[in-house]
């Protein structure tokens, strides 16, 4: 367990990734740390662009931990009780395929994101959120229907959602078309 990990008590709640304004919406995290008081929020990621940063520093139960080198992070996530993704909606994020989604799934973590078009195809693995105030009972669902064979579902669908698995079916699709 990473050193940072060590005193922070569970059930944690944690996302890896840039955290910035432009990417997260930080209204997510508030409602998170208001509804869950006991539950801990750990973000990993560098943050010296989230413009809101000092709204999440008055609550007790969240955790900056920083920028970490790309090969500790799975370190983090397994010891993440629910994983999260609470994207900000905006023209720069709209269309994003979020990378982090396969890399939590790949763990068998329990997951809640941002539901947007990108996230359709993960719609029967991860609790969607349409909203920021949905956030809390999602991860309280995530919590309580966790178990062994969900994890297991996970897992499978991560290791066949891969680049060469895409690549494949995007090819297959133009020789296809090419074709008729």
């Amino acid at each position: 367990k990473p050193k940072d990990l060590q005193n922070i008590p569970g059930p944690i709640v944690g996302y890896v990734g840039a955290i910035t304004s432009l990417r997260i919406d930080t209204n997510a995290i508030k409602e998170i740390a208001r509804a869950h008081p006991d539950y801990s929020i750990v973000l990993v990621g560098p943050y010296d662009m989230l413009q809101n940063k000092s709204e999440l520093d008055h609550f007790n139960n969240i955790y900056f931990l920083g920028k970490k080198p790309i090969s500790s992070l799975p370190s983090y996530i397994q010891h993440f009780d629910v994983c999260i993704n609470p994207q900000a909606i905006n023209p720069i994020t709209i269309g994003n395929y979020p990378l982090k989604i396969d890399e939590y799934l790949s763990m068998g973590k329990p997951v809640v994101a941002t539901k947007t078009d990108a996230m359709r195809i993960f719609g029967d693995y991860v609790y969607l959120a349409e909203r920021p105030d949905q956030y809390p009972g999602l991860i309280t669902k995530a919590l309580i229907s966790d178990d062994d064979n969900l994890r297991q579902e996970r897992m499978l669908l991560a290791s066949i959602h891969t680049w060469e698995n895409s690549v494949e079916k995007i090819y297959s699709a133009i020789n296809k078309k090419l074709s008729n």
